[in-house]
C-alpha cells in the first residue's frame, strides 16, 4: 500500500492505494469501499491467527 494522488469528487487528493504486480498504478476503492482498509484488516486478522 502506498499513498498516491487520486481523483475524488472531481478533485485530486492523496489516498492510500493497494498496488500489485498486475495493478502497479494501484486500486483506491472498490464499489466505494477503500481497498487499503480492507487489506489492512485482512492482514491483521491473519497475523492474529498465527
Amino acid at each position: 500500500m502506498v499513498r498516491m494522488p487520486v481523483v475524488s469528487n472531481g478533485l485530486i487528493e492523496e489516498h492510500e492505494v493497494v498496488t500489485t504486480n498486475d495493478q502497479p498504478l494501484g486500486i483506491w476503492h472498490l464499489n466505494g469501499i477503500p481497498l487499503a482498509s480492507v487489506v489492512r484488516a485482512l492482514q491483521s486478522r491473519a497475523e492474529s491467527r498465527a
